[in-house]
């Protein structure tokens, strides 16, 4: 018999492009049902999404009515209204779509605790795309949600910080995704890969950009090694990518470009990589860090990432995100013998199996406990 909260997770979108949130909102529910707390979704989906990745949690997506930056629902609304009082709690992931409007109404109506996961999106960087809109949204419609909010969710302490530089003092818990370790160990001697694997969405914030003029030059220097971009497009970003590797002559027997991949092909590409890079320009977390650690590959991610404990665990590197520093540190790490970069992984992955998401999910419920106790 369930025993734990009930709790209703609302986000604007389970498409696969949109993002780490899809598989972490995803997980977290499995992982609160696994433990008592029955969890459920309501989302919203408009024609061309991808399906949930795992439908092991009930899911309940309405059609899109309007803009898709809007990602508005009468269906959502009037769920809303009707079910919100099953539920112990409201818990809604991400900002400035409407969905977040309807949960912050419902939770109201039927006196239920909003918690909020911003999931990075109040980072600065976030902050500076459209910047005149959100400060429009946070004067208004998103302001009265964040107010609402009986408790915010950050996935970092940086990020719990930067709640407070923007003046929300609402009381917050620091709660990291978490990830599934594979069943078995990497060989450290055999399975020494070759790729330097970019394993993110195409679009600006993600810096692959960056990672690409890199790149440019070192191939030739290292010419058993190749750089992988894989991932869902967004924006068109992945044909300004190509053409800036072709501006800058990188052949492509240096360089590949993928679309989205999932599942145990996703794991197999990861396990099968010589270096995770993620040179974002902002992260709340980044799951594929974490992600690559549970595979043993060592990561380079750059400063706009919460993961300086990459150095203190001797797994990867955590630098500055310019094109010279990103340049000298792959130089560096591709140097250094298959055996020493196979190490850090094993030590990343030790690491790793500190967010299991069992303990994620034990975490989350204790702090669901608290706020209802209160």
């Amino acid at each position: 018999m369930p025993t734990g909260p009930r709790s209703l997770h609302v986000i604007s979108s389970l498409r696969l492009s949109s993002g780490g949130p899809t598989v972490s909102v995803t997980r977290l529910c499995e992982a609160l049902n696994a433990l008592g707390a029955p969890a459920e979704i309501a989302t919203v989906a408009a024609p061309g999404d991808e399906a949930p990745p795992r439908p092991g949690t009930p899911i309940h997506a309405f059609p899109l009515s309007g803009p898709r930056s809007l990602r508005r629902s009468p269906g959502l609304d009037r769920f809303l209204a009707a079910e919100a009082g099953r539920f112990d709690l409201i818990h809604v992931h991400g900002l400035w779509q409407w969905p977040g409007v309807s949960a912050r109404r419902a939770a109201l109506a039927q006196a239920r605790p909003l918690v909020i996961s911003p999931r990075g999106m109040l980072e600065p960087w976030a902050l500076a795309q459209r910047a005149a809109l959100k400060r429009l949204a946070l004067r208004t419609w998103e302001g009265r949600n964040l107010a609402a909010a009986r408790v915010l969710h950050a996935t970092s302490e940086r990020e719990a910080a930067q709640f407070r530089a923007l003046g929300l003092h609402t009381e917050t818990c620091v709660i990291p995704n978490g990830v599934e370790l594979p069943d078995r160990e990497p060989d450290p001697v055999t399975e020494a890969g070759r790729s330097v694997l970019f394993l993110s969405r195409y679009h600006p914030k993600k810096g692959g950009d960056r990672l690409i003029q890199a790149w440019a030059g070192l191939w030739a220097d290292f010419p058993e090694w190749r750089l992988e971009l894989v991932g869902p497009d967004a924006e068109g970003t992945r044909a300004t990518w190509e053409a800036l590797a072709t501006g800058l002559g990188i052949p492509a027997a240096a360089i590949r470009f993928s679309g989205a991949i999932a599942g145990g092909a996703k794991d197999r590409l990861l396990a099968s990589a010589g270096l995770l890079a993620l040179p974002s320009h902002s992260e709340n977390f980044g799951n594929v860090v974490l992600e690559a650690l549970a595979q043993g590959v060592p990561v380079l991610a750059s400063r706009g990432t919460p993961w300086e404990g990459l150095e203190a665990h001797r797994c990867g590197w955590w630098v500055a995100n310019e094109v010279d520093v990103l340049r000298e540190t792959l130089r560096s790490a591709l140097a250094l013998p298959d055996l020493e970069r196979r190490a850090m992984g094993a030590r990343g992955r030790r690491w790793a199996g500190e967010f299991s998401w069992s303990g994620v999910g034990a975490a989350m419920v204790a702090a669901y406990e608290g706020l209802l106790a209160r």
